[in-house]
């Protein structure tokens, strides 16, 4: 990925096991060798490793990190791994990956106007954190994942489970005493910390017609009650409509519906994590929505929404997508925020925003 944002890339391009707290301007996202037998596989390089079979979002695909330092052109940046796969048969298959690299997800710049969530909660509050602690490059830090999947007349599923660094970080206070009794002074620091995790997953997609339902899961423990265990979930209908389309000389039109929640059962120790990661856990109790409709070919348009149920913050867009040939297209997206200060989309809501842009594969 190749950016000319001179106030959110500061660097010239990041490296492989990448700590910096800013993105660079060229973020390696897809760099791989592969070979493919008869029924194995290997993959050595920084490729795509998601899995989930959500339409418009996955609690299961955490594994790869994203870069968000411009919340408008989020992407997912890619994980350095090295992947086996075995085709049992034609429709069963087993995958063994090693990510032996835990640097940190590119952020927001400090300047950025979408970093309005500072102090609305503590695990967003920069400035309690002095330091930030992340995870050497070892064997016992090389993350590993296993997962199956298998697919079946009318439906597919996989299940899952890892072994590894948590997708969500936290923080963690430390007490340092210093001089000789009586004299003795105290002194308490935070740091971000990313805590190690298991975590078993899995997902199903039934298909009946023009009908389809799908539904996937997630349920992480962290290791010495660095952050609350919990269960994250999705569960989802989609249906595609031709007859009324057809009439107003459109191809197809497909509606999507979510709900996505979490159970947490907070067990955490909360002397030394005074916080949790839930203010970071996007869509714990949700709605999202989108309509999409084909016109032909070439001309796709949309609009969605999400709304979290208990806060009532809201994120609407309405967009479209142009095909002018094989190799190029052209999009534009509106974006909408509201809802209270401090919650997820409600400390954005003065960013309402337009982005217009194209895709150029060569």
């Amino acid at each position: 990925m190749l950016t000319t944002a001179p106030n959110i890339f500061q660097r010239n391009a990041t490296g492989v096991n990448e700590l910096a707290p800013m993105p660079a301007r060229l973020d390696l996202t897809r760099l791989s060798l592969r070979y493919d037998g008869d029924s194995t596989s290997f993959l050595i390089g920084k490729a795509d490793l998601s899995m989930g079979v959500a339409e418009l979002y996955s609690p299961v695909d955490v594994f790869e990190q994203f870069n968000s330092s411009s919340l408008m052109h989020r992407y997912r940046s890619g994980a350095w791994q090295a992947t086996m796969a075995w085709r049992a048969s034609d429709s069963d298959e087993i995958k063994v990956s090693l990510l032996p690299f835990n640097g940190r997800a590119a952020v927001l710049p400090e300047d950025s106007r979408w970093r309005t969530a500072v102090g609305t909660d503590p695990i967003f509050d920069i400035a309690a954190a002095t330091r930030e602690q992340y995870a050497s490059t070892n064997a016992v830090n090389t993350g590993k994942l296993v997962r199956y999947s298998a697919t079946r007349e009318g439906y597919d599923w996989f299940l899952g489970a890892y072994q590894g660094r948590a997708p969500y970080v936290n923080l963690r206070r430390t007490i340092t005493l210093t001089g000789v009794f009586p004299l003795i002074t105290t002194s308490v620091n935070t740091a971000y910390v990313v805590p190690r995790s298991h975590a078993v997953f899995g997902g199903i997609t039934r298909t009946a017609g023009s009908l389809g339902m799908y539904g996937e899961a997630i349920y992480q423990r962290t290791k010495g009650g660095q952050d609350e265990n919990y269960l994250r979930y999705v569960v989802g209908i989609t249906y595609r409509e031709t007859q009324f389309a057809n009439r107003m000389g459109w191809e197809e039109i497909t509606p999507v519906l979510e709900y996505a929640g979490e159970k947490a059962d907070g067990a955490q120790d909360v002397t030394l994590y005074p916080a949790t990661s839930a203010a970071t856990r996007p869509y714990r109790n949700a709605l999202l929505a989108r309509l999409k409709f084909k016109l032909d070919a070439n001309w796709k348009t949309f609009v969605g929404m999400s709304r979290n149920v208990h806060s009532h913050d809201w994120v609407g867009m309405a967009g479209f997508e142009y095909r002018f040939s094989d190799d190029l297209s052209f999009f534009g997206q509106a974006t909408f925020l509201g809802g209270a200060e401090g919650t997820q989309f409600g400390r954005w809501r003065r960013n309402d925003n337009l982005s217009l842009g194209f895709d150029f594969r060569f």
